[in-house]
């Protein structure tokens, strides 16, 4: 698989170390690479050329959940991939070869979506606006860079599913990978002198957010063991659209026999489960931070037709309830007690522990799989203790991608909004409590490796100039370790949202909004 092929290259790289060549590659002038893991990446559009109508991508891995083509394809075929397990990789001779001779673009993106996709509605050529266009264009297209200051690409596309799976889980190992594919290609192409600068403008609402995931934890290594390469390495989160969503709830139970109760609501057709993560917060000599649920804390879950329900008391650590035993019929919903995991192993930040309630998809998917009634589930929670406990509900979702042909459909909690100040005067929206907007930022945008890693938030432009946080654009939290994002881009004019970006086909442009736009734009002042 890739892991292992990657692992291979990077073993045939020996580290830097302390002689004359080492002094002089750290002097040499670093060749830098626009980098971008998204969806649905146009990599034909004109905006990626050279001045002579070559591509500017070194390569691209297209992802895919099932092997390429083993088999050689047919002879005269434009398609003449790299062979991966997980998709297929083209390089810039093979990309200039379809440039040459394709009939459109259109048609080639319909011939590779059959070849990497075998569900049918997977298969056809891309819409007209996609996310991963726009932020590439926007981060590194011709239209918007300086003349005479394009810089080569890399990109990886991830499969179809990782954007239709809303809960944001499914993309998470595809990412990893990308990001160890991409450091090694760079260090394959430019072996002495590349600067990598990745835009990764996917994110996930719910977390301890601590760097502690596996993601954070992964790509930050990956920083750190470029530097022994004598490899620079940025990479550039979007910080997270997920304000006035209504995703966390923030509330303390005291000693009590009456129930605090809040709603979560579950849309109608979703072929995606869902998913609501429980912490505490509590106080430490360096702050406040999230820990687990504590056993004195009573959970019960109660569906919309009241016709099942769950109740927790002491879950263990890895423990489910009901319990799964494959001899026991599907359930709708389960607790799951997740214990504190350390990724990579002797880390002072570590995955902190959690409960995790999952829901059902509320459309079937196939005859043997549990359904969830749509609707308003009630969650309950009971303090049996002498002691406040203050707990942290977030419910774990990923933006929903455009143009994705199934699901895309989001859960939320009941709640409401109210007018309030909230930049520089200027009056806005926000939740009412429990709800809060507190820590609505990405959970991949927390970890930190020595500058090399960028957190960027969404501004709008206000009458009379200047510019505030944008009403979508994520908080952070007292109980995490990052204060805000490390930049700000205006994005939204007054009257407009979003910036001009290109369409999927050469000529063709939409707009972007949103912190996806954000770090497209810092990213490209990073490659300037």
């Amino acid at each position: 698989g890739p892991t292992a092929l990657i692992e291979e290259k990077l073993a045939n790289f020996p580290p830097a170390e302390s002689t004359s060549k080492s002094s002089n590659l750290e002097t040499t002038p670093k060749v830098k690479i626009g980098a971008v893991i998204d969806n649905d990446i146009g990599f034909l559009n004109r905006e990626f050329l050279w001045s002579d109508k070559s591509t500017r991508f070194k390569s691209i891995w297209l992802q895919s959940r099932v092997q390429g083509n083993k088999e050689n394809p047919e002879e005269g075929s434009l398609l003449q991939p790299d062979v991966r397990h997980l998709g297929e990789i083209y390089d810039e001779n093979t990309i200039n070869k379809i440039l040459k001779f394709q009939s459109s673009e259109r048609s080639t993106y319909g011939k590779i979506n059959e070849r990497l996709n075998y569900k049918p509605e997977l298969q056809a050529p891309p819409i007209n606006e996609t996310h991963g266009t726009a932020v590439a264009s926007l981060a590194f297209g011709n239209s918007y860079i300086k003349e005479g200051a394009a810089t080569p690409l890399l990109a990886v596309q991830l499969p179809a599913e990782a954007h239709i799976d809303t809960s944001g889980t499914y993309s998470e190992s595809y990412i990893v990978q990308g990001v160890r594919w991409l450091c090694a290609t760079a260090r394959r192409l430019y072996p002495e002198n590349s600067h990598l600068i990745i835009n990764i403008s996917y994110g996930v609402s719910a977390g301890g957010k601590n760097g502690g995931t596996f993601l954070e934890a992964q790509i930050a290594r990956e920083i750190e063991l470029a530097r022994q390469y004598n490899q620079e390495v940025e990479v550039v989160y979007a910080y997270g659209n997920s304000r006035n969503e209504r995703l966390l709830a923030d509330f303390k139970l005291e000693f009590s026999t009456v129930d605090q109760e809040i709603t979560w609501v579950l849309p109608p057709d979703s072929t995606n489960p869902a998913f609501l993560e429980i912490r505490e917060v509590v106080d430490t000599p360096d702050g406040k931070r999230l820990d687990k649920v504590p056993d004195d804390i009573e959970i019960y879950v109660e569906s919309p037709n009241r016709r099942s329900s769950l109740d927790r008391h002491r879950l263990s650590p890895n423990i489910t309830f009901p319990s799964i035993d494959p001899q026991l019929q599907a359930k709708d919903a389960r607790l799951y007690a997740v214990d504190e995991v350390d990724v990579q192993g002797n880390r002072s930040t570590k995955a902190q522990p959690y409960t995790c309630i999952a829901i059902a998809p509320t459309r079937r998917l196939n005859d043997n799989s549990p359904v969830a009634k749509p609707g308003d589930w009630k969650l309950k929670f009971r303090n049996t203790s002498d002691k406040s406990v203050r707990l942290i509900l977030q419910i774990q979702r990923g933006d929903r991608a455009a143009g994705t042909p199934y699901g895309g459909r989001q859960s939320w909690f009941e709640g409401h909004f109210k007018r309030d100040i909230v930049d520089d005067e200027w009056v806005g929206w926000d939740v009412v409590l429990p709800l809060t907007n507190k820590g609505t930022n990405s959970r991949y945008t927390t970890a930190k490796a020595q500058g090399k890693i960028h957190t960027v938030g969404a501004n709008r432009a206000v009458p009379g100039g200047g510019s505030i946080r944008a009403e979508y654009s994520a908080e952070d939290s007292e109980w995490q370790n990052q204060s805000g994002p490390s930049s700000k881009v205006d994005v939204d004019g007054i009257f407009i949202r979003g910036q001009l970006a290109a369409g999927t086909y050469s000529g063709t442009t939409t707009r972007l909004s949103g912190t996806s736009a954000a770090a497209a734009i810092h990213t490209r002042k990073l490659l300037a």
